[in-house]
């Protein structure tokens, strides 16, 4: 009865096209989310081949953990040998 008198209150005061806008709100963060967790932290990835077999075969599904990786390596070494 306590849920039924609070529900109403708040409810009063919500019309249908406020409902809607929050549940597009909820689905707009949860695939922003979904996007930045595949974008930056895991991916799904398929083994194309049977290069490791003993352990993976080939279109067995793995997922790929990004923060482990760190950042690429850059190669900042220039060629030294002067043109004579």
């Amino acid at each position: 009865m306590i849920l039924r008198k609070i529900r109403g209150q708040a409810g009063e005061h919500r019309g249908g096209s406020s409902r809607w806008r929050e549940y597009g709100l909820i689905l707009l963060v949860a695939m922003l989310g979904a996007v930045a967790l595949k974008t930056f932290v895991v991916e799904a990835v398929v083994i194309p081949s049977a290069s490791m077999e003993r352990t993976l075969f080939a279109g067995d599904f793995i997922l790929v953990n990004k923060l482990v990786r760190g950042a690429p390596a850059v190669n900042c070494h220039t060629d030294t040998q002067s043109e004579a």
